[in-house]
């Protein structure tokens, strides 16, 4: 499925003082369902590091298919110190290739941290120090 987008409708979906609405404006357009997010593992490194990953899904129109992205972030007592690495979440559909990279990242950061801040220290509870 393709998605046109003039010139002004981008521009003014940029132009939007809050940048999660430009990436829910796209999905909304391209009817891309946000399905959620969910904690997936919580692993360490050799170095002794923890890296706890969160999965996000969607699911796109006329598609039975659901689709995900991971995001792995390096955490220390249950607080998100950095991003690890994170899957390409433009390859899901064409919209998100409209959508500058750092805005469409930042957004599913923010959510994926928000929610391990939330969740860690009930699924962790020694690791609040």
């Amino acid at each position: 499925m393709k998605i046109i987008v003039t010139e002004s409708q981008f521009k003014t979906l940029l132009e939007s003082s809050d940048n999660s609405n430009v990436v829910e404006q796209i999905m909304n357009h391209a009817g891309i369902k946000y399905d959620g997010h969910e904690f997936l593992e919580r692993t360490y490194d050799n170095f002794g590091r923890t890296h706890d990953t969160v999965i996000f899904y969607f699911r796109l129109p006329d598609d039975d298919f659901s689709y995900y992205r991971r995001i792995h972030f390096l955490t220390r007592n249950n607080k998100v110190i950095s991003v690890d690495s994170a899957g390409d979440f433009r390859t899901i559909d064409d919209a998100f290739r409209y959508i500058p990279t750092d805005v469409l990242m930042d957004y599913f950061i923010e959510k994926g941290k928000t929610y391990l801040e939330n969740s860690l220290p009930k699924r962790y509870p020694t690791d609040n120090k």
